[in-house]
């Protein structure tokens, strides 16, 4: 198995593996523990250097802070992780301001008219407790 591989597969399954564990998967694989902390560290590096959002250079408090509050609680659907949930709040707003604003709207028409369904990740209720912020 490729090292990257094996390190963003260990990370899916464990949050924060202890050296312990880190030091049991690189012998699995067959490699030096501290070659595999090195492929640790690049793999972070790579998603810190390439992480999401072609507005990641654009502070957040440059988008209006009611948006950027319902948006980054209706894309952490998308992921637990908050920064990542900020970047994909920035890319929508920065082609549309008030797109969240717009996405809650449609979304509470769409229920009015019934033609919404709740999916298993609980998204409508996302956005139910979106819209009452708005």
């Amino acid at each position: 198995m490729d090292i990257e591989k094996a390190v963003i597969k260990l990370f899916e399954k464990v949050e924060n593996p202890s050296d312990e564990l880190i030091h049991k998967v690189a012998e699995k694989l067959g490699v030096e523990h501290s070659k595999f902390e090195e492929a640790i560290y690049a793999t972070l590096y790579k998603f810190v250097k390439f992480q999401p959002g072609k507005h990641r250079h654009i502070d957040a408090s440059k988008y209006d802070a009611n948006e950027m509050k319902i948006g980054i609680g209706i894309e952490k659907e998308h992921t637990d992780c908050p920064i990542i949930a900020t970047e994909i709040a920035k890319d929508h707003l920065a082609e549309i301001p008030d797109y969240y604003t717009r996405l809650v709207k449609m979304e509470k028409e769409a229920e009015v008219a019934g033609v919404t369904s709740e999916d298993e990740n609980g998204e409508m209720n996302m956005l139910k407790a979106a819209a009452a912020q708005v």
